[in-house]
């Protein structure tokens, strides 16, 4: 059985976007939590039931986030780990830290690792990102293959953008998004 936890704050999330393209070809049973929406305590106890780990979290000052940390100091990991990493900077690089971060308190289970960049670009309903990523699509699958096969992966994607064709959607994007809050 597989555990698979979105570890973003948000209800409607880029991790829960990239998750739902992994769990599309996923063959063994999986539970998906929210970190953020349900009792850590239960999440715990059904990690304890599963074999693989996979954790999706978005990049909060070059780390994961503060509910995804505290799992970690109340878990030490002994399971198969797999994580969806990304961040809203276009390199990729950016997700190194946190990446470091979860591989020591995988204790040398960490099997997969994929690192996202321009998340918010290729994540949740982008026009931009939908029309860029079959590429991202493609290596998601093969991420999910590698998660049934119990095999080693890494992978890293981002946009193939200029820096400045990327700000200049990102602030687009950031416009429309103020605009909704009027």
């Amino acid at each position: 059985m597989i555990s698979i936890i979105d570890g973003s704050p948000k209800k409607t999330s880029n991790s829960a976007y990239f998750l739902s393209l992994l769990t599309k070809n996923l063959k063994d049973d999986y539970i998906v939590h929210k970190l953020y929406h349900e009792k850590l305590d239960d999440i715990i106890n059904n990690i304890k039931k599963a074999d693989t780990l996979v954790i999706a979290f978005p990049l909060y000052v070059d780390a994961p986030p503060s509910k995804l940390l505290e799992l970690m100091e109340k878990y030490p990991n002994d399971k198969n780990l797999y994580i969806i990493c990304n961040c809203g900077f276009l390199e990729v690089k950016h997700n190194d830290i946190a990446v470091k971060i979860m591989e020591t308190w995988s204790n040398h289970h960490l099997l997969g690792t994929f690192k996202i960049g321009a998340g918010e670009v290729l994540g949740n309903n982008h026009l931009l990102g939908k029309i860029l990523s079959p590429f991202f699509r493609y290596k998601m699958f093969r991420f999910s293959r590698a998660i049934n096969k119990h095999q080693s992966i890494s992978f890293s994607s981002s946009l193939l953008l200029t820096k400045k064709m990327y700000m200049f959607f990102a602030n687009k994007s950031f416009k429309k998004r103020l605009e909704n809050y009027k």
